[in-house]
């Protein structure tokens, strides 16, 4: 398992705070973010089942009809099913983010993104389908928010047990939850698509 402190310090960026899910995160610089299901950064302990939002599943579904799931037109039950296969049990980091120049105003476009709409923050939509109640934003300042990003990302991977990575739909990209390509590399074969 992995920390959110264990990927700030992997990337050797200064955490600066954690604020809830849709409060505003006070950070006009570049910077990485990283949705948890925990306010601290320190906790390795995440949710056992994904939080899922039964009204966002249905939400995303109405915005985009057009869904499918390996090929197959998406129901609430069948794209319910695909996000949890997504979900490492376990750890608590949902999503790893990045923002170029002003941290807090990408958060809130993330925050801002209808849910099924392509702009302005479409990356890590899967957040939008948990429980907001159970999420956390964390975030600090860098000068190379790419770097730092894709330094989480491999660290985040490389600490997710065999045994949890074998029980999701893409054990050979143990991804957090949200993250649905490596940074600069391949995607996560989640099926889903539209």
């Amino acid at each position: 398992m992995t920390s959110v402190a264990d990927l700030f310090a992997h990337a050797n960026v200064r955490h600066l705070g954690a604020v809830r899910w849709g409060q505003p995160v006070p950070l006009a610089s570049p910077g990485v973010y990283v949705v948890s299901t925990t306010e601290d950064r320190h906790d390795l302990r995440g949710l056992a089942e994904c939080p899922l939002d039964e009204s966002a599943v249905a939400q995303l579904l109405r915005a985009r009809p057009e869904a499918t799931v390996d090929g197959r037109a998406a129901t609430p039950d069948l794209l319910s099913e695909r996000l949890a296969a997504m979900w490492p049990t376990g750890e608590p980091v949902v999503y790893i983010g990045l923002a170029g120049t002003d941290t807090g105003n990408r958060v809130n476009q993330f925050y801002k993104t209808r849910i099924g709409a392509r702009a302005p923050h479409a990356g890590g939509w899967p957040v939008k389908m948990l429980d907001a109640d159970r999420i956390w934003v964390h975030y600090g300042p860098t000068d190379d928010p790419a770097s730092a990003e894709s330094a989480m990302v491999r660290c985040f991977a490389a600490g997710v047990p065999a045994l949890i990575a074998d029980l999701l739909v893409d054990p050979a990209a143990p991804l957090p939850f949200a993250n649905l390509t490596y940074p600069v590399g391949r995607r996560k074969r989640h099926g889903l698509s539209g």
